[in-house]
């Protein structure tokens, strides 16, 4: 059997959708290509060649041909070839040896015309939406996972084929994210964005790939392939200007407020559980008094409200038990004592803050039949927060409830000079990794005092004599 294909603008397309001919003649058989010039490839054993892979010249293409040993012959059970046809013999010979180190490896993929864009889709029904109903992902982050692709991944890879992909073109979309660093983006030009960004925009795709992998849409996780590397936060960056502390005064004038006369305890608890526990807005708001541990001095966070709906925290790690001080308790149990005298519940399952009046319909986004009647939308703690305490207390206008849990890990650092691990357990980081990323700069690294502390330690040990006279005892 002998084909005749000469050169077409469509000969990629040609080439891929006579695979099916091709292949009815081509296992039994052998075939015999006539190239556009008039010559033959060589002849020889055809079954040997597409065994290790062969790569046929077609007119303007060049079409790779292999046997796969997942594919076989129904009535045979012989192993059947599988066909690629691309436009240079570069990208030819690059998925050539991807597909065979993945069938020596006994990882191999058969290969797909599927596009990105549908891989991103199916990620976000089967992987991300699924997490969300199982109570594995709070839907802040799925929200931030969906932004993130529509923002940023679908735009540059949605249309092309994932048998495409290579690590120099993994690379150059890196390089774009890490432009806008310092350029700013198509949309905003000039507005740059930070690092920190950047690195969950290609943490995302690496996830994307990773499951891609498992689901055998691809054969590698290009991210890791191409080395992709994410971008260090920049001193002085973007990161530390979205980082909200209050400063000593304000912190003061919330603490005195709190010792004040003031019936306003429900500005008191959302207070303390901001600035002595550093407590994320949506976990106050989803805070229950079963969670509060009196006797331990101990405080459980179990549960956030993000997005409108009560789900679990925002990680894994978010989920933990923590300590807190007595101050808190104290103002805590006013608290209580304050809403049983209005009349209302204060058992394991009523929660600590509870709103006076009705929620407002279509308030950004809410959905008043996903709450509890009462329960404050993490949005309305920050009206909240407006009218009853930085506005009274004439805090700055950068001062925010999410202000108040940075401000919280500043004091523990900077002020009490706990160990880092420590921070982390009270912060619920998911890594120390990331206490330090975020509040290493308040760690004080100039001690002077560390020398003398060593010389106190070994002094008495070592024999008298001058330093550096070698004048030294023994």
């Amino acid at each position: 059997m002998v084909f005749e294909l000469g050169e077409t603008t469509d000969a990629v397309v040609n080439a891929n959708e006579l695979q099916d001919i091709c292949l009815a003649f081509v296992y039994p058989f052998g075939a015999i290509w006539v190239l556009a010039d008039g010559r033959r490839p060589p002849l020889g054993d055809t079954r040997s060649m597409r065994q290790r892979g062969t790569i046929f010249q077609r007119g303007n293409t060049f079409t790779a041909v292999y046997l796969d040993p997942k594919h076989r012959d129904a009535k045979t059970g012989r192993k059947k070839p599988r066909w690629r046809a691309f436009k240079t013999k570069l990208e030819c010979e690059a998925f050539l040896d991807v597909q065979l180190g993945a069938i020596r490896a006994n990882k191999h993929v058969a290969p797909t015309q599927a596009v990105w864009g549908e891989i991103f889709a199916k990620f976000q029904a089967e992987f991300i939406d699924y997490k969300v109903k199982a109570n594995a992902m709070s839907p802040a982050t799925a929200t931030a996972y969906t932004s993130i692709l529509n923002k940023h991944l679908i735009p540059y890879f949605g249309e092309a084929h994932i048998q495409e992909m290579t690590p120099a073109l993994m690379r150059k979309w890196a390089q774009g994210l890490s432009d806008l660093l310092v350029g700013g983006s198509k949309d905003e030009p000039g507005t740059p964005i930070g690092a920190k960004t950047v690195t969950n925009i290609i943490n995302l795709m690496s996830m994307v790939c990773r499951w891609a992998k498992v689901n055998e849409f691809t054969t590698t996780n290009w991210v890791v392939d191409a080395d992709v590397v994410r971008p260090q936060k920049i001193e002085g960056g973007l990161e530390e200007e979205d980082i909200k502390f209050l400063d000593r005064d304000e912190m003061d004038r919330l603490m005195e407020f709190c010792r004040s006369d003031s019936t306003n305890t429900t500005a008191k608890a959302l207070i303390v559980l901001g600035l002595l526990a550093g407590l994320r807005r949506g976990e106050i708001a989803a805070l229950q008094w079963g969670c509060i541990e009196w006797e331990v001095r101990k405080l459980r966070v179990v549960q956030a409200i993000s997005a409108g709906i009560l789900g679990p925290p925002k990680t894994a790690a978010s989920k933990a038990k923590i300590d807190v001080p007595a101050t808190l308790l104290r103002i805590l149990q006013e608290h209580k004592e304050a809403e049983e005298a209005r009349g209302k519940s204060t058992g394991r399952l009523a929660y600590v803050l509870q709103r006076d009046t009705v929620r407002k319909a279509g308030k950004k986004g809410d959905k008043p039949s996903m709450l509890p009647p009462g329960v404050f939308h993490p949005d309305e703690l920050n009206d909240y927060w407006d009218e009853h305490i930085k506005e009274p207390l004439e805090l700055k206008p950068s001062s925010t409830p999410h202000a108040m849990r940075h401000s919280y890990a500043s004091v523990l650092l900077k002020e009490h000079r706990e160990n880092l691990p420590y921070v982390q357990s009270q912060m619920r980081h998911a890594s120390i990794t990331i206490t330090l990323d975020t509040y290493g700069h308040l760690i004080d690294t100039d001690n002077g005092n560390s020398m003398k502390k060593l010389d106190s330690f070994f002094g008495p040990k070592v024999r008298t004599g001058t330093f550096g006279t070698g004048t030294h005892g023994g």
